[in-house]
């Protein structure tokens, strides 16, 4: 099973997230995955050894802080029609990213979520049954811009079913 480490939203930023996540379910289209809000750092495969995993985590989180995050624009990843939600991508997300990756050498991350390859995303439609076009005009009315807040906790999930390993908060 594989694991993902995530940086979840506050609560405040969170709630505005899951609202646009209500629309789209109320739109007939399928809610995403149980888990609350996050942006996904890294993505490795059952075979990493988890003893390994919960070290480096602790090691590299030591002296973070929460990270300022705002959601500032809307996207399709049109292979797999997931709609998410674009932070503006800062020196202190891209240095959190990196240090993490680089706190686990030898590890092979999902190519997607490697340093120069990432693209921060929160989703808020998996895709589906559904055109992401449906799911975007669910949103659009609860759209008001930038939308403002921090993450503020690092965890290590397994999924699927998503099963929370380890939590830090990021105060």
């Amino acid at each position: 099973m594989p694991y993902a480490i995530t940086l979840r939203l506050d609560a405040t930023l969170a709630s505005r997230v899951e609202a646009m996540c209500r629309a789209v379910a109320a739109a007939n289209a399928p809610l995403r995955p149980a888990y609350p809000p996050h942006l996904t750092l890294a993505l490795y495969q059952g075979d990493i050894q988890l003893d390994r995993l919960l070290s480096s985590l602790s090691d590299v989180v030591r002296n973070w802080g929460g990270v300022p995050v705002s959601l500032a624009a809307l996207g399709v990843f049109p292979a797999d029609g997931v709609v998410w939600a674009a932070p503006v991508v800062t020196a202190a997300l891209l240095d959190l990213h990196a240090r993490l990756h680089a706190a686990l050498p030898g590890a092979s991350s999902h190519p997607d979520y490697r340093p120069g390859a990432w693209i921060p995303h929160v989703t808020l439609w998996d895709g589906g049954e559904a055109s992401p076009a449906n799911a975007l005009c669910a949103i659009m009315p609860l759209w008001t811009g930038p939308i403002a807040g921090r993450a503020d906790r690092l965890e290590l999930v397994r999924f699927h079913p998503v099963e929370m390993l380890w939590s830090r908060s990021l105060a």
